[in-house]
């Protein structure tokens, strides 16, 4: 597990919620595979990230992130 700063935990789950828009953009199935492939690879680095001094808040909002593309890739697989 790594350890960030704050403010890269924020960048990471910002990120995240990015990604969750960026879906609604694929025009094909060619695009929404493309898309779950990366969605996988960063959920795999974030889901490692650690931060001690995030807040409660922080982490609420990365789990949120986390559960909205997982439940959006279960809608494409």
């Amino acid at each position: 597990m790594s350890t960030t700063t704050v403010a890269e935990f924020r960048n990471t789950t910002d990120h995240l919620f990015q990604l969750s828009r960026d879906f609604h953009a694929c025009v094909d199935s060619a695009e929404r595979l493309s898309w779950v492939r990366r969605v996988t690879t960063v959920l795999e680095g974030s889901e490692s990230q650690a931060c001690k001094r995030a807040r409660l808040a922080d982490h609420e909002q990365r789990l949120a992130a986390i559960r909205g593309l997982r439940a959006i890739m279960e809608k494409v697989s």
